[in-house]
């Protein structure tokens, strides 16, 4: 590695994360969630260690200014994980708030990233969605990561991406080692009907840790049109010879890769082997 240069996050790819996500209409119910935990056989070889998040309320009385009643503690989140022997976690497999997702930090390539998260939310799907607490809509988020070497001041942009890319504008240009953008865009595809995909682009170059850091972070968002009551559409329903999940996740694959081809430059798109 020579002085003021760029390097991507591993060596074979840029990706520090990546999150698949579902999303629901309302917060999932607490039994729900002990249902989830109810399936840790089926997840511990590869996730063995649980996380459980309980919370507690209280009612006030707002004339006497006391409690008048703690509620009971009830379960809010619940995770299974894993952690390479460094203890840095790998995988997440989590259900909280409104959300039931797969975070992987230790990605490889996506045939067999997808294959294992696959696995995961075809066990787990079943337990969440109901026509009380329908699929709104699926989310795929990459975070990409570049290190710059050297002497931040010395960083330009052009090292890492195409300046003339429709992404960027004049002031990011201009801005030195320095600068983030935030966007984000509606798009709908004809190939994908009865759905429209928020597309929100978030670029910071800064210093982490005395590091140069520039980071990527693209998250797409397939919202449908109709909400989805049932596991059955998205595990049983083919589309294009696919089930209906395996080509929604693999169209928001496709929606990165594209956006990346056209921010990154041409050195950095054959370095981290987008089209690998």
């Amino acid at each position: 590695m020579t002085a003021n240069s760029v390097r991507p996050f591993t060596p074979d790819h840029s990706i520090h994360e990546v999150a698949f996500v579902i999303n629901f209409a309302n917060p999932i119910a607490e039994n729900v969630l002990v249902n989830f935990k109810g399936l840790s056989d089926k997840f511990i070889s590869d996730l063995p260690k649980i996380d459980e998040q309980r919370a507690s309320g209280f009612i006030i009385n707002p004339r006497e200014k006391i409690v008048s009643q703690e509620l009971d503690e009830k379960l809010v989140s619940l995770s299974f994980k894993s952690f390479n022997s460094k203890g840095k976690a790998t995988w997440n497999l989590r259900g909280e708030a409104s959300i039931l997702a797969v975070n992987c930090l230790d990605y490889s390539r996506w045939d067999d990233v997808w294959s294992r998260v696959f696995q995961y939310l075809a066990i787990a799907i079943p337990v969440f969605v109901s026509p009380e607490n329908p699929i709104v809509s699926l989310a795929l988020q990459y975070i990409d990561k570049f290190i710059y070497e050297g002497n931040p001041d010395s960083y330009k942009i052009s090292t890492i991406f195409d300046t003339k890319s429709g992404y960027l504008n004049k002031q990011v240009n201009d801005s030195g080692p320095f600068w983030h953008l935030h966007q984000g865009w509606f798009v709908n595809r004809s190939d994908v009907p009865t759905t429209r995909i928020l597309n929100q682009l978030n670029i910071t170059a800064a210093l982490v840790d005395k590091e140069h850091f520039t980071t990527i972070d693209h998250n797409s968002v397939l919202q449908f049109k109709t909400h989805i009551s049932s596991s059955k559409y998205l595990l049983e329903r083919e589309i294009s010879g696919k089930k209906a999940i395996d080509f929604y996740f693999n169209h928001l694959h496709a929606e990165n890769k594209e956006i990346l081809s056209k921010l990154l430059n041409e050195k950095r798109i054959k370095e981290i082997k987008l089209f690998d």
